[in-house]
């Protein structure tokens, strides 16, 4: 955890700096303003840390407004600093172009344009991810089985995940994502992790409106990383005040199959994590001749776990949530998105995510609430899966 900090602000910290000097160049303020400019980004570069010190201060209002302002300029400084390099890179190949062949790719840009150029594009980049965060997919993933045994019928799962509730989510925004659940007529609803983010704004109003969830056969849910970080029992209680069911390396038997659920690695690293049980006994007294549905946060098959389950839900990754970053993403989570994956034995499907963390955009990365059918063999045919 020290060493992803210290990566971090030391990343965000250069993407200010690129910002400033593109800035400087296009621009001739006097000393006063690059003062006020050069604190602002000093600001913005640990706008994180200070709306965790607001939170546990008790400033909801200012913990509030810094996430809205800080999130929101997070993004845009990303974009900006990603159009920005690209532009500059585009530069010095016409310039090397040029002296090899003698043909210029690119015309000579002055420094205002240099820094309006990925300014702008930035600008037009976050405004469509706003929007795009709001315009939510509904996919529908049909999925038979030979274990469901004591049931003739499908059984609908409503799948969501990394919603991140709380600061920049509004409670008209969830009731959004509620209508649309259940719209779907669910038996169960999971929720595979990360969906409380912050309890600095009014979680009651939220609450109230994951109660309106309709799941005859249950809600359930597991931890992600983002409960530890913002308090682990608060998020538990919000998630049940919710009608969630908490499953902490434990599982349930409902509707003729069993669902498992696995703690988030992060308990291991937080202190005041609750139940300390090893995920091995969340698979304990579960039958193999049942239908076995695993929801794990982080999408990693683990050794251990294989031929243990029929079917993972998991989420974590947000397919990268702003382009280009889903590039590096990649590199650590190469599981494809929204694809039924052949684990071989059992299937895995990942989530990319319901909601935004951080800046309130998503970039070429829509999201998702999935919808499982699962029906037993020769009633329907199953989505093709991709082998690994």
């Amino acid at each position: 955890m020290p060493f992803f900090l210290f990566f971090f602000f030391f990343t965000y910290g250069l993407f200010h700096c690129y910002f400033y000097c593109k800035l400087r160049a296009a621009y001739h303020f006097p000393r006063w303003i690059h003062f006020f400019i050069l604190l602002f980004l000093l600001l913005m570069t640990f706008t994180p840390v200070l709306i965790r010190l607001s939170e546990r201060a008790g400033f909801d209002v200012v913990c509030v407004l810094l996430a809205t302002a800080g999130f929101s300029w997070m993004g845009f400084v990303f974009e900006f600093t990603c159009l920005g390099l690209a532009i500059d890179l585009f530069r010095l190949t016409s310039v090397l172009t040029q002296k090899i062949v003698s043909i210029r790719l690119l015309p000579s840009l002055r420094g205002k344009m240099q820094f309006l150029l990925p300014a702008t594009g930035a600008l037009v980049l976050c405004a469509y991810g706003f929007i795009e965060a709001r315009a939510i997919t509904v996919r529908h993933v049909p999925v038979t089985t030979s274990k469901l045994t004591n049931t003739d019928r499908t059984i609908k799962i409503v799948q969501i995940s990394d919603l991140h509730l709380g600061l920049t989510f509004s409670n008209k925004r969830l009731r959004a994502i509620v209508d649309t659940i259940n719209a779907e007529s669910p038996d169960l609803v999971v929720a595979t992790g990360d969906i409380v983010e912050s309890h600095a704004s009014d979680m009651a109003a939220l609450v109230n409106t994951l109660q309106m969830i309709k799941a005859p056969a249950g809600k359930f849910a597991v931890t992600g990383n983002h409960e530890y970080y913002t308090g682990i029992v608060k998020s538990i209680d919000f998630l049940t005040q919710a009608g969630f069911t908490v499953l902490e390396n434990s599982r349930k038997s409902v509707e003729g199959l069993d669902i498992v659920g696995v703690n988030d690695p992060t308990s291991r690293y937080m202190q005041g994590t609750l139940n300390s049980n090893t995920t091995a006994k969340a698979f304990d007294q579960a039958s193999s001749e049942r239908f076995t549905l695993l929801l794990k946060h982080r999408p990693v098959v683990s050794a251990k776990q294989l031929g243990h389950f029929d079917l993972q839900l998991s989420g974590h990754s947000h397919k990268g949530q702003l382009f280009p970053f889903n590039f590096l993403v990649q590199l650590q989570h190469p599981l494809p998105h929204s694809t039924l994956i052949d684990t071989q034995p059992g299937l895995l499907y990942v989530n990319p995510g319901t909601g935004t963390w951080g800046p309130p955009f998503r970039i070429l990365a829509p999201p998702e609430i999935t919808v499982l059918t699962l029906s037993p063999a020769g009633q329907t045919s199953s989505a093709k899966a991709v082998n690994l």
